[in-house]
């Protein structure tokens, strides 16, 4: 319910068309969200930053002027095609143990850790800017952390984009 009214809603994951804006300047969104809004949705989920921990640097960490004008001007699109954004903070969840050079599972599971740290300063960050920008439909921590929790998963290795050379059981299973 929101005000107490029921609210019956689909919308649609647009995952990376805030993250290829980041990356590589895609102003796709322009021409997107007045698609998502004319067929009818309400609502998009994107990731808010980049995937992986090089991307991180590029996008968020050496460069938070940027950062902070690009989301901006991203919500604003929403905003002007009331479409309300759901911002999911952290699609990947070994991403922030891998920036930092921390294990995943003491990275995440250690109160004072790097990880956590950084995670805790990036919500700050993010939420203190834009918690009353009119586009801001909800804050998504994680995207499915739970699955890797209950499977016992290691993260997918990638050396090319960060990853470590190898995850292990149980420094890197939540």
């Amino acid at each position: 319910k929101c005000n107490g009214i029921p609210v019956r809603e689909i919308g649609v994951c647009l995952f990376s068309t805030l993250t290829d804006y980041h990356l590589t300047g895609s102003d796709e969104f322009l021409t997107e969200l007045p698609k998502v809004s004319k067929e009818g949705f309400r609502f998009i989920r994107v990731n808010s930053s980049a995937l992986f921990a090089p991307d991180w640097n590029t996008v968020y960490v050496n460069d938070k002027v940027g950062f902070l004008k690009r989301v901006k001007q991203f919500l604003d699109v929403a905003n002007d095609n009331n479409i309300g954004v759901i911002m999911s903070l952290f699609w990947r969840y070994a991403t922030i143990p891998d920036l930092v050079s921390e294990r995943v599972n003491i990275g995440l599971g250690t109160p004072g850790s790097a990880t956590r740290n950084f995670c805790a300063q990036y919500v700050q960050y993010l939420v203190d800017t834009f918690k009353n920008h009119p586009a801001i439909a909800g804050w998504e921590m994680g995207n499915e952390y739970s699955l890797f929790a209950s499977n016992g998963a290691l993260p997918h290795i990638n050396v090319g984009l960060g990853t470590p050379a190898s995850y292990s059981i149980p420094d890197d299973v939540m």
